[in-house]
């Protein structure tokens, strides 16, 4: 097959857009879109290499495999090696046993199952976990699996075109209906990815191509055009893949059609040795620079937002042009005398030791034995069980839930006397157990009615909760009637102008019940690693400071304070409580609890000991 430059420079720009987005460039919201251009190259290089072997009688299964084992086993074990070596070193026991995991998953080629099912809204924050980025590595080696046993069987024949379209056109359709059902499943699983690899098989089929010059020229302005508009516009809170990943995805099958005559424009922008360079040790860039970034962060968490980001892309670059000259290239083109039955022998070899040392550190508990008592235990908050402090599943839901199917009443205040009402997300519910002691110890009853990542806001669409609306909808007309003497709003509050908007439309709502109290709290601390962690560092530097500052999200905590106590301060409709202000006077928050326990068991949800802190401190301004 023909060396296109004009590829490589369509990967540089994938592999650029995804680090700049992960180390948290705002320029690029949705620089996430770099892996479904991955996507796209690998669906059309990978048919296209089937179907012309196929057609000359030379295509070989086994030989397939030994290929894609030579081009993507090498480089991924030498990044399994280096990041399990910091892994060993920086990790925390139950980190480390939470990193082999992840590393055993990803040696069976399904770390995108493995996270599916390990991630949840209270998992450790994606800033924490080396080897997330591998999800998408899963996605493709499942279709390396699955897509040659199609082509095999109806490759050379009229009907393969139309295989590949009823392929693409299912797993689109599947995609966009379970954006409706389960937003992870739909990002994580092959099933609803596949057609964006699809799309890229279908471009390389044989087809009679234009004559015109220009069309070429018009194909490559409007793909990177769509490219670089889902770059630059695109937010990770929208609703994706889904209808929004054509954009990106198309945009990918345009510019590579529009490269297919070699024309000048698309050497200029893609074809120049700059992007081409960088092309070229992508796979390598896009394995090493996430365990780069949460590492760096994990040794140096309180350097300069710039110095740590340039100094990440500048020893991403190094490694993975090192990892390129000496691993990649002398494995994939080494000229060795071996049957392909070896080649795979030796392959399999590789992934049973990646698979052996992931199971042995789970075997050993990640050696736990070598923390002291006290440490260990405030380590043990890494796992702690919130179901029962936060009701999960009856008056908190659960984002597979659908609230037609919980009986939300038997969350109102009990009794007859004073009531009062959470409501909200997991930003209300982490406060359920401190405000039922301070409020019943005052007379009132205590009600909850919260989802996970729901805002108690009367018409909001959030795209990783489709349930939210529904949610809001039944909470609403329960508040109505109980008609409590305080409703006590709280969220991780999303601060964008639509969203204000429509809180303050609730709060129009609200206040038409005639409730006496409407209580709408800020922001709640918010930090750049989980609490447990901090605290632990301390015990370990014998450093007896139990406050933080540097270590909180200043930049998003600033914004929320500035824009929701600018709008709702000070007004007569509504009670407006700075939790920052109130709890962590100058940005100094508390990490433990009297008791000595993390206040936070992440990186923003309060313990039961938490809890019981925050509301000793908030009751009186709430009932002041």
């Amino acid at each position: 097959m023909t060396y296109r430059p004009d590829i490589d420079g369509l990967r540089a720009i994938a592999v650029l857009s995804v680090m700049l987005f992960h180390l948290g460039f705002t320029f690029i919201p949705g620089g996430f879109v770099g892996v479904d251009i991955f996507f796209v190259i690998s669906g059309y290089l990978i048919s296209k290499i089937i179907y012309t072997e196929t057609e000359n009688k030379t295509f070989s299964i086994t030989n397939f495999y030994v290929r894609r084992a030579r081009r993507i086993l090498p480089a991924h074990a030498s990044v399994f090696v280096l990041s399990s070596v910091f892994a060993v070193w920086l990790l925390y026991p139950s980190e480390l046993v939470s990193y082999a995991k992840s590393a055993l998953a990803s040696a069976l080629f399904s770390a995108n199952i493995y996270f599916f099912e390990a991630i949840n809204y209270f998992s450790p924050s994606a800033n924490e976990i080396p080897l997330l980025h591998l999800w998408s590595l899963g996605v493709e080696e499942q279709f390396y699996i699955v897509f040659p046993l199609i082509a095999i069987l109806f490759a050379g024949r009229r009907i393969f075109s139309k295989v590949v379209a009823a392929l693409l056109i299912t797993s689109l359709i599947a995609s966009i209906w379970m954006l409706t059902k389960d937003p992870s499943a739909a990002f994580y699983l092959l099933p609803f990815r596949a057609f964006e690899m699809l799309i890229g098989c279908y471009l390389s089929l044989p087809k009679k191509l234009p004559t015109n010059k220009n069309v070429y020229n018009i194909s490559f302005i409007v793909g990177l055009a769509c490219i670089f508009c889902s770059i630059l516009f695109y937010k990770e809170s929208m609703r994706f893949p889904g209808i929004a990943a054509l954009l990106p995805s198309l945009g990918s099958a345009f510019v590579i059609f529009g490269g297919l005559d070699h024309n000048k424009l698309s050497k200029l922008l893609l074809g120049n040795k700059v992007l081409v360079f960088i092309g070229k040790i992508s796979y390598s860039l896009y394995l090493i620079h996430w365990p780069v970034i949460v590492f760096g962060r994990r040794i140096f968490p309180l350097a300069d937002f710039y110095i740590f980001s340039f100094s990440a892309l500048a020893i991403s670059l190094i490694l993975a042009y090192l990892n390129y000259i000496f691993i990649e290239q002398r494995f994939r083109h080494a000229k060795l005398n071996l049957k392909p039955i070896k080649v795979l022998g030796i392959a399999l070899s590789v992934i049973c030791v990646m698979v052996f040392s992931s199971g042995f550190v789970i075997y050993k508990s990640g050696f736990q034995s070598t923390l002291d008592e006290r440490t260990e235990k405030v380590l043990s908050y890494l796992q702690y069980d919130f179901k029962s402090a936060y009701l999960s599943r009856t008056c908190f839901l659960d984002p597979d839930q659908d609230p037609d199917d919980v009986d939300l009443s038997k969350c109102l205040p009990d009794g007859n006397g004073r009531k009062a009402i959470l409501w909200g997300d997991s930003h209300a519910i982490q406060f359920y157990s401190g405000f039922k002691e301070t409020l019943e110890s005052r007379g009132y009853n205590l009600g909850v009615i919260t989802a996970s990542a729901c805002p108690p806001i009367i018409g909001v669409d959030v795209a990783a909760r489709p349930m939210c609306k529904k949610f809001n909808d039944t909470a609403f007309p329960l508040i109505a009637k109980e008609k409590p003497d305080i409703l006590i709003m709280s969220a991780s509050w999303n601060i964008e102008e639509s969203n204000m908007d429509l809180l303050d439309n609730t709060l129009k709502e609200v206040n038409k019940l005639g409730i006496k109290k409407v209580i709408l709290l800020g922001e709640s601390p918010l930090y750049k690693q989980s609490v447990p962690i901090l605290v632990a560092d301390r015990l370990k530097t014998a450093n007896n400071d139990m406050t933080a500052s540097d270590e909180l999200e200043k930049g998003f905590l600033d914004i929320s304070e500035t824009i929701m106590s600018k709008r709702f301060a000070n007004r007569d409709d509504v009670e407006y409580i700075s939790v920052m202000n109130v709890v962590c006077p100058d940005y100094k928050c508390p990490l433990t609890a009297p008791d000595e326990a993390p206040v936070h068991f992440d990186i923003a949800h309060l313990t039961e000991s938490g809890a019981r802190l925050f509301a000793k401190i908030l009751t009186p301004l709430i009932l002041d």
